[in-house]
């Protein structure tokens, strides 16, 4: 930002030079002593600067080399309109008196370097702006990932824990007529309710469910499900959201099936390290909702996982809204599919996100909702899960949007005492 405000400065300076000059031949109503070959280079060389800054796109170049170019074309201009041949034709082409004309110009040398400002400065400013936005947006985005990546590893290490314990190791082949039964019991549910998953079950080798905090669980062949072949393998496995297979409690305290639901689970192993049966843990979703509902990113932002076909995951910020406007009944969670409104296509963000696309736009998309926003999202493949992060981009842009409004009044508030200096100014050179 320094070399930027130090480019303006310089940039003022150079086109500034060319004033003196101007005024002493408004003064002396003569420019012959300025040599035409040195004001054709000049005016060749910014041509060729002016070329050179839209290649790079540089606004300081660009603007500077515009100014030189306006003044050298006044001073050659003004050179030929002092000569006595032209004064009669000046007299009667131009309506003006000369004291206006030189005012006039004079006045709009002075509004110059606030021209500048406008034309460079503020689109720098405008698009700083927009950019640490961007990056605000990308870096909630990563912390979001992160922060569910802990969670999870959290998850599948206490399974680990749990999975190392003799006690449960010994229980792999209990029934309800051994005299410890009702102790592993005891021993998982007070691991369940201080963690708060919805259910702890162990297996043996065969899939066949021993022990369970869910008592509907207990006798359940689980030899098929994706999280026995997982740990029966011998390594700790963690499932993507998935509904559940028995009537789990929902958020009444009501038992509801095919509710959405994790499941983490561990191999058992005996002393000589084989596999003996699989212990899994049940866990709530509505424990990511926290993780995500607890950012808060403006008005309208809002952050939420998916699922590798495109489904919300977590509860959306906006879910009572969204329920009176019928988008959906009770949950979002595996309910709601995030496509573009009145189409089957999945939103911009999501679709770059189940790609494995990580990134972000700053330009606006459609959003499940409707609303353009702005986003940025995360693949994490070792969930198959994806954390999208959006805010509308009206609200988001707004510091940028009202920027224009700011820096034009100030201006215009700045530049009116200057006017008025340079009308004084100029009448009295003229006289």
């Amino acid at each position: 930002m320094v070399w930027f405000i130090i480019g303006v400065i310089a940039a003022i300076c150079s086109t500034a030079g060319f004033i003196p000059q101007i005024i002493r031949g408004i003064k002396t109503k003569s420019l012959t002593d300025v040599s035409p070959m040195m004001m054709a280079l000049t005016l060749m060389g910014s041509s060729l600067w002016l070329v050179y800054g839209l290649h790079l796109g540089n606004t300081i170049i660009i603007a500077t080399n515009v100014a030189i170019i306006l003044c050298v074309i006044t001073i050659l201009l003004l050179r030929v309109l002092f000569k006595p041949e032209f004064i009669q034709l000046r007299k009667r082409v131009m309506s003006f008196s000369l004291k206006s004309r030189i005012t006039l110009l004079f006045m709009m040398f002075v509004l110059l370097p606030f021209l500048l400002l406008r034309i460079t400065a503020y689109p720098r400013i405008q698009a700083d702006i927009r950019e640490v936005l961007i990056w605000n947006i990308d870096g909630v985005a990563y912390n979001q990932a992160a922060l569910v990546t802990n969670w999870m590893h959290e998850r599948m290490m206490n399974a680990r824990v749990i999975a190392n314990n003799p006690f449960v190791i010994k229980s792999v082949n209990i029934t309800k007529e051994d005299k410890d039964y009702l102790d592993i019991v005891q021993y998982l549910k007070e691991i369940n309710n201080e963690y708060g998953y919805r259910g702890i079950l162990i297996s043996n080798d065969k899939g066949l469910v021993t022990v369970a905090t869910v008592e509907e669980e207990i006798g359940r062949d689980i030899l098929q499900t994706g999280y026995f072949h997982g740990a029966i393998q011998g390594k700790t496995f963690i499932s993507s959201v998935v509904p559940s297979d028995i009537p789990l409690k929902n958020q009444y305290g009501e038992k509801e099936l095919s509710m959405p639901t994790i499941f983490v689970s561990s191999p058992l192993k005996d002393k000589n390290e084989a596999v003996i049966g699989v212990v899994a843990l049940i866990i709530d979703v509505s424990k990511l909702n926290d993780l995500m509902l607890n950012v808060e990113l403006g008005k309208t932002g809002e952050t939420y996982l998916i699922s590798k076909d495109g489904y919300m995951i977590t509860e959306s910020r906006f879910a009572e809204h969204h329920k009176k406007v019928g988008l959906v009944e009770e949950r979002f969670t595996l309910k709601l599919k995030l496509i573009k409104q009145g189409s089957d296509e999945l939103t911009y963000g999501v679709r770059q996100c189940v790609f494995e696309n990580n990134g972000f736009d700053g330009e606006g998309y459609e959003n499940y909702r409707g609303i353009t926003v702005l986003g940025a999202w995360y693949w994490l493949p070792e969930f198959n899960l994806g954390i999208i992060v959006e805010i509308d981009r009206d609200e988001g842009y707004g510091a940028a949007y009202n920027l224009n409004y700011i820096v034009t009044s100030v201006l215009l508030i700045l530049a009116f005492p200057f006017i008025m200096v340079a009308y004084l100014i100029g009448r009295k050179i003229s006289t």
